[in-house]
């Protein structure tokens, strides 16, 4: 796609959150918002801007200033940063869980090809570590939320995602404006798979993260979570028939040991 960026992520949000919307009825999902407290209503919101508006739009500047490989695996870190909230609210965390995150995020640059000729500079480097704490205290926020619904986790997290999704291309609108020819020039076709992405990734994909932070907690979910790059290398390597390097089994032995230790 080669179509702006931040007016491609906009046309995601914005799209997947019209879908989302319009499935809360059909879903039932209205009752379950009724009877969520104020409280996680406004921390899911804050969640989405901070995650998708925010999180994502930084993402996409880090695309432009390193290499895919490099902005894959420094953003994958945020797990990291899920384990150093926990120790600094003085929440008890296993030693295992911390070696197995170290492990998940140690197989990321192995997994995603970062080699030492990798284009990345010092901007780049510290913008996708932000991103990756933006994410981290995204999913903080998503996790605090969670609790203040009453209906099961399923449609708890059904109905706090379309939430955060609507308050993130909210956030997005007034850009929208600046962005509108970049948007208007997008094909029926460009449309169509920003929308399939949206909803597979930050509408599925965060309502699975939101019952994965119910039933296991954040310090198993989260790193789990992250382990995303290894299941795209492995359908590249699928799709396109890519040769199994040394560097990418060590990678993925490293991420299948650290997810191990997580969820044991």
């Amino acid at each position: 796609m080669r179509s702006d960026p931040l007016a491609a992520n906009m046309a995601r949000l914005l799209s997947t959150a019209l879908v989302l919307a319009a499935t809360l009825p059909a879903a039932g999902l209205l009752d379950v918002l009724e009877s969520t407290s104020t409280s996680s209503l406004a921390l899911a919101a804050a969640s989405g801007v901070v995650g998708q508006a925010i999180g994502d739009t930084l993402y996409l500047l880090t695309l432009k200033l390193a290499d895919v490989s490099v902005s894959v695996a420094l953003t994958s870190t945020y797990p990291l940063f899920s384990v150093i909230a926990s120790l600094a609210l003085g929440e008890p965390v296993a030693l295992r869980a911390v070696v197995g995150a170290l492990a998940i995020v140690s197989g990321m640059p192995l997994v995603t090809g970062v080699r030492r000729s990798s284009r990345v500079s010092m901007l780049g480097a510290v913008v996708a570590v932000v991103t990756a704490a933006v994410w981290s205290l995204s999913i903080l926020l998503l996790d605090l939320a969670l609790p203040g619904a009453s209906s099961s986790p399923v449609r708890n997290s059904m109905a706090i995602n379309t939430v955060r999704v609507l308050a993130a291309a909210i956030a997005v609108t007034p850009p929208v404006v600046l962005k509108r020819k970049a948007m208007a020039s997008l094909s029926a076709r460009e449309w169509a798979l920003l929308l399939s992405a949206g909803l597979v990734a930050i509408g599925a994909g965060w309502v699975f993260l939101g019952v994965g932070l119910v039933k296991a907690g954040a310090l198993v979910a989260v790193p789990l979570s992250s382990t995303t790059p290894l299941f795209s290398a492995l359908a590249g390597r699928a799709v396109f028939r890519e040769r199994l390097t040394p560097q990418f089994t060590a990678g993925a032995a490293l991420i299948v040991a650290g997810s191990c230790l997580v969820s044991a």
